[in-house]
């Protein structure tokens, strides 16, 4: 099996997105997995700049759907609903300690994983029970996860997925907030942080 190519890196679009960055410690953790990766299958595998990485909450309006009304005109109309239920929702939320412990590797990414003690779950779960997303917004993830690398060409996918399992990865992200972005180049490669949300309670 192979992997896919990026097809649509740098990629003009318009979605707005809930999603955290990750600390400068972190990020250098990541880029020296990155390295090995490029060390081992060279140009084939395209790594995301360290602005780029992410941790993806929620899509609100996916950056990769065409809407029949557009992103923009969408997320102006709902905006203040959106954001007073996810407000309400980490009104009473405390930092988030997630542990990334594993890599995988799909056809189309090179991803952490990690968990956290549910949170991350109940925030998703809750805002749904309270707002119908637009039709084809991309579904919630399921897990905790951020991509750090695609792929430029076609390689064995296996040996691309028995590589990273000789990777260490054991590394703790607190997330204090999460940010309201409006994301104009895929994969997060340009984007605005329209707001933050932050998660104060001790």
């Amino acid at each position: 099996m192979k992997t896919l190519v990026i097809d649509n890196l740098g990629l003009e679009v318009e979605g707005y997105v809930i999603n955290s960055g990750f600390s400068v410690k972190s990020k250098q953790r990541v880029a020296e997995i990155q390295a090995e990766l490029n060390d081992k299958f060279g140009d084939s595998v395209w790594s995301f700049p360290q602005t780029s990485l992410h941790i993806t909450l929620m899509d609100w309006f996916a950056p990769l759907v065409s809407y029949d009304e557009g992103s923009n005109k969408l997320f102006n109309k709902y905006r203040n609903e959106y954001e007073k239920v996810l407000e309400n929702i980490l009104s009473d939320q405390s930092p988030i300690k997630i542990h990334f412990d594993t890599i995988k590797v799909s056809p189309s990414a090179v991803y952490i994983q990690g968990t956290d003690d549910g949170s991350y779950e109940m925030i998703r779960k809750k805002f749904l029970q309270k707002i119908q997303l637009v039709e084809g917004t991309k579904k919630s993830p399921q897990i905790i996860h951020s991509s750090i690398a695609r792929f430029n060409e076609e390689i064995n996918l296996h040996a691309v997925q028995d590589f990273v399992v000789s990777l260490d990865m054991d590394l703790y992200e607190t997330i204090s907030e999460f940010r309201l972005v409006k994301e104009t180049k895929v994969p997060m490669l340009e984007f605005e942080v329209i707001r933050t949300f932050k998660l104060s309670k001790n």
